[in-house]
């Protein structure tokens, strides 16, 4: 047993590890679904303190006409913010095309060679580059500890790019792409900060922009043992993934600001002064929409300076160094234990257990995610628990039919071991008696499996051949109840002796009920068998038997099968006061008797193995 139950365990523990090793699509898609929660969860987060966005809104396309609008204003409005004392300006903005006004373009140069602008473009994937020249600003990453160029064939890889003229960012002095895909599901969670384009590395708008701001001239990046790298910007450093993606932590974005107020000077110094500043579209049919892991859609302008926030604030969530590493161990824990308590206590306690592990990795996920921005899922551990509550199922389930199994040996033991007792005392009160009890189990068994290959009775019968023939040698217990004068008489008996013969069936019901009462047992199958046998076996089909004079199918199957097998013993078999009739005559007088002392069906079942139950008749009264 003990084997065959850490067989189950260890499958539970395989299956367990596969799943962690393999994480399929369904385990991925559930991971966001709970970081989702997760993040519903946390409290509201600090007001944005680094960055600041200036929105072409409604109400400026209003006050200054449709969009784009001349360089010149946009030239206007860099200047204004760096009046106002921004930190750095990221747009997000895309200039592909030469203003109409010839002078427009420079003047725009001029104002972003001013300011510490950054500018932005987009990478193209899977299409061929377009024939438009970009002036892109590649970053050299190398390893802090080794020296060693960072690789980058993880990073996601750009065929091309849709870029702003290359006056301007060439004056500009820094660019960062826009790109931020949604996972399969449409939401965005993760923000690439690095791509690859013709073998050199670029930045984002968003870390373009902080470096800047900052007057970081070289992020330093590493990789951890995972294979997951670190990011240092400034005196933070930040963990991303393998492909350079940082986990968005939101509810930080800054207020937008509407361009009209920067030209109004309604704005207060304070809210741009020492700010990152982007400026972008949130106007409806200009904007471009993302859908957040908190179910709402916002520009992607204020994307871009959650991502520059979080950066420059040092506060982005992040997966743990050998973060399904620490899955693993902590679901196999959970596993663990919920096999503990079901040793121990049961499945029940286990179940309980169970369910306090779920509730506390949910707990233990968001406290951790709350208080150090760092996740772990509990999907995992909820996986471990799932999987260690079935596999004691499993084992519970096999045990508790290995013990009914066991327990069912045990019974039919004791069932034969209780008849083979009941069959010697009425051997000891009458040899005859005792020896037609044991050759009744024989023919029983021989006539019962005939008739269950009926389809009538094969469902009802069927399984229930064994336990018939089992309990038939018990049919005559009632004779230990009778004189001996009467039971052992060598000659006719009288009317009155005939008559205290007939009460051996209520005799043996009555023992069996009386035992029944004192054992306090109800309902047992095989008791009820047994009451049936010993009470009508001597019931005829036409009603004019005894003790009840029952009829038909009134008499209960056992009934009418040791009704036959008992007359039939009692004519082959030789006893001291008569000789045997033989099996020819027995035959004969069933045949005649067919619907009037004994139920058709079974006669017709007899007749099917007569020959075999001539073979029986002959082995002696010891077979």
């Amino acid at each position: 047993m003990r084997a065959t139950v850490w067989v189950i365990r260890a499958a539970a523990i395989v299956t367990l590890c596969a799943l962690a090793l393999a994480r399929p699509t369904a385990l991925e898609r559930a991971d966001n679904q709970l970081y989702d929660g997760l993040l519903r969860r946390a409290p509201p987060g600090q007001p944005a303190a680094h960055t600041a966005i200036v929105a072409i809104d409604e109400d400026s396309l209003a006050a200054f006409g449709q969009w784009p609008w001349p360089r010149t204003r946009v030239a206007h409005l860099v200047d204004r913010l760096q009046e106002l004392g921004a930190s750095g300006i990221a747009l997000d903005v895309l200039f592909a095309e030469s203003d109409r006004q010839g002078e427009a373009d420079s003047a725009l140069a001029e104002a972003l060679t001013r300011s510490r602008a950054v500018v932005g473009y987009a990478f193209v994937f899977g299409q061929a580059p377009g024939d438009a020249p970009c002036r892109l600003h590649p970053l050299d990453l190398v390893q802090r500890d080794r020296g060693t160029a960072l690789p980058s064939d993880r990073f996601f890889a750009a065929s091309g790019a849709v870029c702003s003229l290359p006056g301007l960012a060439d004056a500009a002095g820094a660019s960062g792409f826009i790109n931020a895909a949604p996972d399969p599901d449409g939401v965005l969670r993760r923000v690439p900060l690095l791509l690859r384009y013709a073998d050199r590395v670029y930045p984002s708008l968003s870390l373009a922009a902080a470096r800047r701001a900052t007057d970081e001239r070289a992020p330093l990046v590493d990789e951890r043992g995972d294979g997951s790298l670190t990011l240092s910007l400034g005196p933070s450093t930040l963990a991303l993934d393998a492909r350079a993606r940082v986990l968005l932590r939101l509810g930080s974005a800054p207020t937008p600001i509407s361009a009209v107020a920067i030209f109004n000077g309604t704005v207060p110094p304070a809210a741009i002064s020492k700010r990152l500043v982007f400026v972008g579209s949130t106007a409806i049919g200009l904007r471009d929409m993302v859908t957040t892991p908190l179910g709402e859609r916002r520009p992607g302008i204020e994307m871009h300076a959650e991502v520059a926030e979080n950066l420059l604030a040092g506060r982005v969530n992040e997966r743990p160094e050998y973060a399904e590493v620490w899955e693993l161990l902590l679901a196999a824990l959970a596993l663990t234990l919920v096999v503990l308590v079901a040793g121990r206590l049961g499945l029940p306690a286990a179940a309980a257990a169970a369910v306090g592990l779920v509730g506390v990795a949910w707990w233990g996920a968001g406290a951790l995610l709350h208080e150090t921005a760092e996740f772990l899922s509990p999907l995992l551990v909820w996986a471990g628990v799932g999987a260690g509550l079935a596999g004691e199922a499993v084992v519970g389930l096999w045990s508790g039919r290995r013990d009914v199994a066991h327990e069912r040996r045990r019974r039919e033991e004791a069932q034969r071991l209780i008849v083979q007792a009941l069959s010697s005392l009425t051997e000891t009160r009458d040899a005859d008696t005792g020896q037609h009890a044991k050759r009744t189990q024989a023919y029983t068994r021989l006539l019962a499996t005939a008739l269950a290959k009926t389809p009538t009775y094969a469902k009802t019968l069927g399984p229930a051949v064994d336990l018939v023939a089992t309990l038939a040698p018990l049919h005559d217990l009632g004779k230990v109840g009778v004189p001996d004068d009467v039971l052992r008489k060598r000659s006719s008996l009288t009317p009155e002796e005939s008559e205290e013969m007939r009460r051996h069936p209520d005799i043996g019901h009555e023992s069996l009920l009386r035992a029944e009462a004192q054992a306090g047992v109800h309902d047992d199958e095989v008791l009820r068998l047994a009451k049936e046998i010993v009470y009508t076996h001597h019931e005829r089909w036409d009603g004019c038997g005894y003790p009840r004079g029952l009829a038909g199918t009134e008499i209960p199957l056992s009934g009418r099968l040791v009704s036959l097998v008992d007359v039939y013993d009692a004519m082959v078999a030789r006893r001291a006061y008569r000789a045997a009739v033989g099996h020819a005559a027995a035959v004969e007088f069933i045949v005649r008797e067919r619907g009037r002392h004994f139920d058709p069906d079974v006669v017709d079942a007899f007749l099917s193995v007569r020959d075999e139950f001539e073979r029986l008749s002959r082995l002696g009264p010891g077979s």
